[in-house]
């Protein structure tokens, strides 16, 4: 087969281009990425990333702890267990890994290897080869190729009946996936998708297992099937808390540290700090101010402090009078930021209260396209009247 020249693998900023520190945040947690996959970023970015090039990491400090289990406190229910068909991906990905991932060691500022060791990207952007990891295995023994990789992201791009993939938006430009030895896997693209390797790094593009598809007629909503991740699944009491242990035959064989997750299900965020600060969990990523306050003047916490998920609101750009982009600028000049701030109990030194994003295709914003910038309104542009559009405009969430 022909191949047309093609660009080796090296890590990718998604740090680049008029994404800052504070976008890269709040874009990586309304993707969903785990709360502890985000923890430690702010304190971290920057530092040296060992084993970053090959995804073998390793803690960046010396003589890290092992041992113990991590309690972490949010909302962890789910509706189902199929990650691909909206199960709460923020629990289930830690039993499972992905082609690549962000690089949770710069502040999620690369994109580095997992199960595919390297890539190569043709120059007319339309095919993505990637070398996959030998030697690693599932939780149930079985060994993975590049046949898992075809089975998982074929059902996501084309669904079999019944199936609805509510991912498959975000490989609109993939048309099939090819295995072109058992460890070798190639994407092939109707046109080119700049955020595809993006796509590819969220934590719900874990890949299954094909035996376990089949074995479940494609269908894995009723079943916790078993991944290649860093956790293995030990037991869930629905509504209350998961139990994950340490994969003892993870391929990496530094991680991780601990040998056990429990993920206690708190739905109030109120109560996720006050869990924390009562020893009933150790890791919560929603603190209001005053649990800030006090978690640094109590032993139950380290104190520190760290970006993380501003609630975000998605605007149908299809519609009128949203598809105007001055109504759209208008609805960010007229932002009461300090109102936001005092609402959501944002300390006065934070500047997340931010604005509006660019319409994209996808709720992934392309990486090379920019939010507006998070200035103060320095003029409201002058308005036709409407005919969907009234002095006082009115919303409806949905």
């Amino acid at each position: 087969m022909e191949r047309t020249q093609s660009r080796r693998w090296q890590p990718i900023d998604v740090n680049s281009d008029h994404m800052s520190r504070r976008s890269l945040m709040k874009w990586a947690t309304a993707m969903g990425l785990s709360m502890p996959a985000l923890a430690g970023l702010q304190e971290l970015a920057g530092a040296q990333t060992p084993g970053a090039d090959t995804g073998m990491l390793v803690a960046p400090e010396p003589n890290p702890k092992r041992g113990g289990t991590l309690r972490t406190a949010f909302g962890i229910t789910t509706t189902s267990y199929d990650i691909h068909q909206g199960a709460n991906a923020a629990v289930l990905t830690h039993l499972y890994d992905g082609l690549v991932r962000f690089n949770p060691l710069d502040g999620l500022q690369t994109i580095i290897p997992s199960l595919a060791t390297s890539w190569e990207t043709s120059d007319d952007g339309l095919t993505y080869t990637f070398a996959l990891r030998d030697g690693v295995t599932f939780h149930d023994g079985g060994s993975f190729s590049a046949d898992d990789v075809v089975a998982t992201f074929t059902r996501i791009i084309d669904p079999p009946e019944g199936m609805i993939s509510v991912m498959r938006a975000f490989f609109r430009s993939v048309e099939r996936i090819e295995a072109v030895d058992p460890l070798t896997v190639q994407f092939t693209l109707s046109e080119p998708q700049a955020d595809l390797m993006t796509a590819l790094a969220a934590p719900f593009s874990v890949i299954y297992s094909k035996n376990t598809l089949d074995e479940n007629n494609q269908d894995l909503r009723a079943v916790v099937a078993p991944g290649t991740g860093p956790f293995v699944f030990d037991n869930y009491q629905e509504g209350e808390r998961w139990v994950f242990t340490r994969n003892p035959n993870y391929w990496n064989p530094e991680l991780p540290y601990v040998d056990q997750m429990e993920l206690i299900h708190v739905a109030a965020w109120s109560d996720r700090g006050t869990a924390v600060l009562t020893g009933q969990a150790d890791f919560h990523g929603m603190f209001l101010a005053r649990h800030s306050t006090k978690g640094r003047t109590t032993t139950t916490s380290t104190g520190k402090r760290f970006p993380v998920l501003a609630p975000t609101v998605f605007i149908n750009t299809t519609r009128e009078p949203l598809s105007d982009p001055r109504v759209r600028r208008a609805m960010f000049l007229v932002l009461n930021r300090q109102a936001l701030r005092d609402a959501f109990e944002i300390r006065r030194r934070s500047r997340s209260a931010g604005g509006l994003r660019r319409p994209a295709r996808s709720p992934w914003r392309p990486m090379r396209s920019p939010s507006f910038p998070a200035t103060e309104p320095t003029r409201t542009p002058t308005l036709p009247r409407h005919r969907h559009c009234s002095p006082r405009l009115a919303l409806r969430m949905e």
